[in-house]
């Protein structure tokens, strides 16, 4: 399975918008738009909820290892997955 790569420069961007999808399509800047595309927004946004739901519902250790592959396979560096920790837990 082939994945976008995450960075901390998208993760920034969906930050500033808060994970909201239709501020980001409204009011992001076409730079913005060239660096976070919109399957980036989709994993990203997936990403959190995905965290969000293995950290408050007891899930199987099946799904949080398949999980964490996930992230490792989809960030580029240790710093970018602890920045998409940081953001799913605040949303």
């Amino acid at each position: 399975m082939l994945f976008n790569m995450i960075t901390s420069t998208k993760l920034a961007i969906y930050s500033k918008y808060h994970g909201d999808g239709d501020m980001w399509v409204r009011l992001g800047t076409l730079e913005e738009k060239l660096i976070l595309g919109y399957d980036d927004w989709k994993l990203i946004d997936s990403l959190t909820e995905d965290l969000n739901l293995s950290k408050n519902v007891k899930t199987s250790r099946e799904y949080q290892d398949k999980l964490q592959n996930t992230i490792a396979q989809c960030c580029d560096n240790a710093a970018t997955i602890a920045y998409l920790i940081q953001i799913a837990s605040e949303h």
